[in-house]
């Protein structure tokens, strides 16, 4: 069974004015990857430095091919030049989930 993959990637960025930018073109381009099905980029209240993206994809192959691809794509050079740190990055399906009103079980 394929499960679906959510990649969490907490990093820190060296100038948070233009790591922005930056960020959404890398956005525009993953959209059209296989198996991407969403991109939700965060930053921190706390440190304006500190960001966490939010990536679901159809499964574990295409997220790593994905980041593959990210690495070595000569396209997502300004976005891979923003990051100062990367501080965790995994791969994590859902297990469970609540919402107000409403508690189940993970759904593929």
């Amino acid at each position: 069974m394929t499960r679906r993959c959510i990649e969490f990637v907490v990093y820190k960025v060296g100038n948070p004015e233009t790591a922005g930018p930056a960020r959404r073109e890398a956005m525009e381009l993953i959209k059209d990857f296989p198996g991407f099905r969403s991109w939700t980029a965060l930053s921190s209240l706390e440190s304006a430095d500190a960001f966490l993206d939010h990536v679901e994809w159809a499964d574990l192959a295409t997220a790593r091919a994905a980041a593959e691809t990210v690495m070595t794509d000569d396209r997502f050079a300004p976005f891979r030049a923003e990051i100062a740190e990367v501080i965790h990055m995994g791969h994590f399906t859902v297990e469970a989930a609540v919402q107000r009103g409403l508690v189940g079980a993970a759904v593929a």
